[in-house]
């Protein structure tokens, strides 16, 4: 499974999420991808959450761009 680095929800005003940024004062720890595939459609979903898991955002059937972390890839360091 692919960890979710980046979320960019393109709307007006562009929303972006990134894992260890802060959004609205909190630093997002985990994007998570809850797509939902059904017989005649799929339902885009994401969640935003903070390191205690606290949801800060959740995302519905936007356009969004993702980006994943590369397999051996480390967070950068700031």
């Amino acid at each position: 499974m692919q960890t979710i680095k980046t979320l960019t929800v393109l709307t007006n005003p562009e929303k972006r999420f990134v894992v260890g940024e802060r959004y609205n004062g909190k630093v997002v720890g985990e994007i998570i991808d809850a797509s939902c595939e059904w017989e005649d459609s799929i339902d885009f979903l994401y969640g935003v959450r903070d390191a205690s898991g606290q949801p800060i955002a959740r995302i519905e059937n936007c356009p969004v761009i993702v980006e994943f972390q590369n397999p051996g890839e480390k967070e950068s360091e700031e």
